[in-house]
Parts: C-alpha cells; sequence; structure tokens
C-alpha cells in the first residue's frame, strides 16, 4: 500500500482503538442498577438509544455525504464524552435518558460515515478491494481496545466508578483529536441534486430499488439488531452466574476477545457462497439459543463461539454493501 495510506491508516485504528477503550462498557448497566433502575426502565433507555440512532442515522448520513466526514466523526465523539457526562452529573433516569439520546445522536454521526470514509480513502488509491480486510482489522483494533478496557476495569472498578468515568470520558475525547487530524477523504460516484432532501431521496431510492443493497441492509440490520440487543444486557446475564464485578468483566472479555478474532478473519469469508453464509448464520443463532437455555458458566463458552461467528458475518455483509453502491451517497445508504 501507499505510505500515505498506511499513515492514514495508522490514526483510524488508532481512532478506533481509543473510541472502544471504554472502562466504563463492562459496568453501565449495573452502575444504572445500582443506582435504583429497575430492569424494566434500563430496557427502556435501551430502545430510546436505538430509536435515537435509528431516526437520526439517514439524516446524519447525508451531511456526512454532503460535508466533511471526519467533522461528523470527531462531532459524535463528543457527543459520546458529554453523554457520560451527563450520567455523573445527573444519575437518574431522566439523567441516564439524555445520555443515551446524545450517545445515540453521536452513533448516528459516526455508523455510515466511518464505513464510507474508510472505503474511499482506500479508492482514492485503487485498493478498494482490500476494505473487509481494512475494516476487519480496524474492528479488531477496537476490540483489542475494548478487549483492554473491559480487563482493566475490574481493577479500575476497585478505584470506584468517579475514575472508571473518567478515563472513559478522556479516551473518547483524545479519540476525537485523532480522527479531526484525518486528511479530507475524497468521494467518488455521482450525486445528482445536492440539496439536503433531493440528496436523501437519492440514496433510499439506491438502496431500495438495488436488490442487492436492501437484502444487505434487511439481513445485515436483523444481524445487528440481535447481537446488539444481547451485548448492552451480557454484563446482567454474566452476573446471574454469581460471579463478582471483575470476574464478570472477565467473561465479558472473552466475548469482546471472540468478536475480534471474528472480524479480523472476515476476509477469509469474504467469497463464501450464500448458502455457505446461511449455514453459518444457522450455526450462530443455535449457539446462541442453547445459550440461552444454559444459565450458567457453560452459556458463555456458547456465546463466544455465537459471537465469533456473528461478528464475522457482519464484516462479511459491510464488504458486500459497499462494494454494491455505485453513487457519492455512501455514508447516507450505510
Amino acid at each position: 500500500m501507499p505510505q500515505n495510506l498506511k499513515t492514514t491508516l495508522r490514526k483510524i485504528y488508532l481512532f478506533c482503538f481509543l473510541d472502544d477503550f471504554v472502562l466504563l462498557y463492562p459496568f453501565y448497566s449495573i452502575y444504572m442498577a445500582g443506582k435504583g433502575l429497575s430492569l424494566f426502565q434500563i430496557s427502556t433507555l435501551l430502545i430510546l438509544w436505538s430509536l435515537t440512532d435509528l431516526i437520526a442515522n439517514i439524516p446524519l448520513g447525508v451531511l456526512a455525504d454532503k460535508y466533511s466526514r471526519k467533522n461528523m466523526l470527531a462531532i459524535g465523539q463528543i457527543l459520546k464524552a458529554l453523554s457520560f457526562i451527563s450520567w455523573v452529573l445527573f444519575p437518574s433516569y431522566e439523567g441516564f435518558a439524555l445520555g443515551f439520546v446524545l450517545w445515540g445522536i453521536g452513533g448516528a454521526f459516526i455508523d455510515g460515515t466511518f464505513d464510507a470514509l474508510v472505503y474511499d480513502e482506500l479508492k482514492a488509491v485503487n485498493q478498494e478491494k482490500h476494505y473487509v480486510k481494512v475494516i476487519g482489522r480496524a474492528e479488531t483494533v477496537a476490540f483489542t481496545g475494548n478487549l483492554l478496557a473491559t480487563v482493566l476495569a475490574g481493577a479500575a472498578i476497585l478505584l470506584g466508578y468517579g475514575f472508571v468515568f473518567a478515563g472513559s470520558i478522556f479516551a473518547v475525547v483524545v479519540s476525537a483529536a485523532v480522527v479531526y487530524r484525518l486528511p479530507e477523504t475524497p468521494r467518488f460516484g455521482k450525486i445528482g441534486d445536492t440539496r439536503y432532501f433531493s440528496m436523501m431521496r437519492q440514496g433510499i431510492k439506491e438502496a431500495t430499488h438495488n436488490r442487492t443493497i436492501l437484502a444487505i441492509i434487511l439481513l445485515g440490520g436483523f444481524i445487528a439488531a440481535v447481537y446488539g440487543s444481547l451485548e448492552e444486557y451480557l454484563p446482567l446475564v454474566i452476573q446471574e452466574t454469581g460471579l463478582n464485578l471483575s470476574l464478570i468483566s472477565l467473561a465479558v472479555a472473552a466475548t469482546v476477545a471472540a468478536a475480534g478474532v471474528g472480524t479480523l478473519v472476515a476476509y477469509r469469508f469474504e467469497k463464501f457462497s450464500t448458502p455457505s453464509i446461511m449455514i453459518l448464520l444457522a450455526l450462530s443463532g443455535s449457539l446462541l439459543l442453547a445459550a440461552g437455555a444454559w444459565v450458567g458458566a457453560g452459556a458463555i463458552a456458547l456465546l463466544v463461539g455465537y459471537t465469533f461467528i456473528i461478528r464475522m458475518l457482519q464484516a462479511v455483509f459491510n464488504g458486500k454493501l459497499q462494494h454494491s453502491i455505485t453513487s457519492g451517497l455512501r455514508a447516507t445508504i450505510s
């Protein structure tokens, strides 16, 4: 790869590492429960978080295709840091709701924007064929940051939640500074009318009229929904096995490691046939069902296997989606 691309990718990988180097991740649902929230209340907050992200995704994707993508990523990180700050200042249901809204909007600033930036960065030097490998490495670096933070969280929590929050906010703010220093990525593909709502209509039209893109969005979205929902409840599920907070963080770390390995090797599965991919998807579902039926320490091993397969498939679908987009509305469609 060209040297300038290697330099850019190093910054992208550092951004990914810091973005997931969040000591709070293994504990925030437990933190909320400790502040008196019921499981039902925590669930409503997670729904609010998801809905905010979902509603904001397409509108902010259009902005990422119209304006600076690196600035969008930096703003998303600042909003994420503000969400954590709100939880410290207002440790109540309303304060947690505010934080999840901020985080949801921040996530929408990043979701399709990051994939579009990476793909166009590769395409600028005719290296887009390596997208799945690069995005897999980026996600693996992120999972490494998550894994390291999760392991360290077991010790950090002994210093109190204040220390955990401070370290998490610091990492996210530094990640915003790193991504802000990225070069402006060129845009590829045509955009007709560049007015905001016209761009939105064009993006939606391509996503719904291209059968390949539509199929990937529907199936990939379903997979992401199942995995994302499970991920948020995982610390609470593991807590039911009787493990203490430090051991919970290590159990969560095992699933994080599996996710990292899955994304790292995803490019080796990129050429798999559709039936082969469906078999892997069915296997992952079987592991998840078995884990749900076995509420005990053995369920952790099943969840590790499920996580490996599902994260690998997500990276594969991501690559298929990016290769299928022909317009300049990459962030909008993503």
